[in-house]
């Protein structure tokens, strides 16, 4: 039904649909001048538009085995599960960070933002499968997770501010912990060769570990963060060379279980962060919150990773980006 609506109001002229492209962009839907300015003539603003309450919070999807196209990612589909202790608790643990967040004062362009809703997507891999929670498990639904870096300074809690604060290099090191029981040495997205290609490092690290099979090729977002004329052997052979203690890993599918860590570990800070009266938005490797409270969530970031894993992971404080007018002000 949504897909329906979504395509008559593009087709009336009141929105521009982006389609999804694979590990490059979600499907974006966004209002067209005239329907903005239909909106404003009503007096019709931000905090008027929200979520109705209720709906599943623990989704189950599986992927269906069908065949992958070009630039779409596996397949898949809902799969229908009976509750238990373990799905009745994990629904009130994102009530309880929706609920916390949704008294949290969160603005956007100074407006309210309307009724928060959150939501756990977990994976098996084929409809077949028992119905475990035991790969993926990631938050989503926050509308600051697909947010442009760029506008991120658009938004405040309580009234404040925010600051970006993610795990560092967080599947390589669980990686590395599930083999060796200690973290990598040094910045694991330091490859021979791609010293100027960080960026590049990173992605295909996370391809390596996620995909279930060797990389034959590049995809071409992946290509142009690379040196000019690097091949995927050439790129497999460098991380190999460089981490030779996980490269057994690499092509095994090993994506869903990093990602189930990173959700239990980010589900924890969250929820301690919560008992102190300390609102936090959810990323996936990371949180956003207050400035002010950005100290305090960084030892619970790093006294939540050494409780799960052992050791503390290192977490790192990225500046919101502001224009400069903003910035000069502060």
């Amino acid at each position: 039904m949504l897909k329906e609506v979504v395509a008559a109001l593009a087709s009336a002229g009141m929105l521009t649909v982006e389609p999804y492209v694979y590990k490059q962009r979600t499907t974006t839907v966004e209002p067209t001048t005239e329907f903005l300015e239909l909106l404003v003539s009503y007096g019709i603003r931000l905090a008027d538009v929200g979520r109705e309450a209720g709906g599943e919070t623990i989704w189950l999807v599986a992927r269906t085995g069908g065949p992958r196209f070009y630039n779409q990612p596996l397949p898949k589909c809902l799969v229908h599960y009976e509750d238990t202790e373990e799905t009745t608790r994990l629904r009130h643990e994102v009530a309880t960070i929706t609920d916390m967040l949704g008294g949290a004062g969160v603005t956007y362009d100074g407006e309210a933002v309307g009724p928060l809703f959150l939501h756990r997507s977990f994976l098996v891999r084929s409809p077949e499968a028992p119905a475990e929670f035991n790969l993926n498990g990631r938050l989503w639904g926050g509308f600051w997770q697909t947010l442009d870096s760029e506008k991120r300074h658009r938004i405040t809690i309580g009234g404040e501010g925010i600051t970006d604060l993610d795990f560092a290099a967080m599947h390589p090191t669980m990686a590395y912990l599930q083999v060796t029981g200690r973290p990598p040495s040094g910045d694991p997205y330091d490859i021979p060769g791609l010293e100027e290609h960080r960026s590049g490092a990173k992605q295909a690290m996370a391809s390596l570990l996620s995909r279930t099979g060797p990389m034959l090729s590049l995809a071409p977002k992946l290509k142009a963060k690379l040196p000019e004329g690097w091949t995927a052997r050439q790129l497999v052979e460098a991380i190999s060379g460089r981490h030779p203690a996980i490269a057994h890993l690499f092509g095994t599918d090993l994506g869903g279980s990093l990602m189930h860590m990173e959700s239990r570990i980010l589900m924890a800070v969250l929820l301690e962060l919560a008992r102190r009266g300390i609102a936090a938005l959810p990323m996936h490797d990371g949180i956003q919150t207050k400035l002010s409270d950005a100290e305090e969530a960084m030892e619970v970031m790093q006294s939540v990773s050494e409780q799960m894993l052992g050791v503390a992971l290192p977490v790192k404080e990225k500046p919101i980006w502001r224009p400069s007018s903003l910035a000069n002000a502060a």
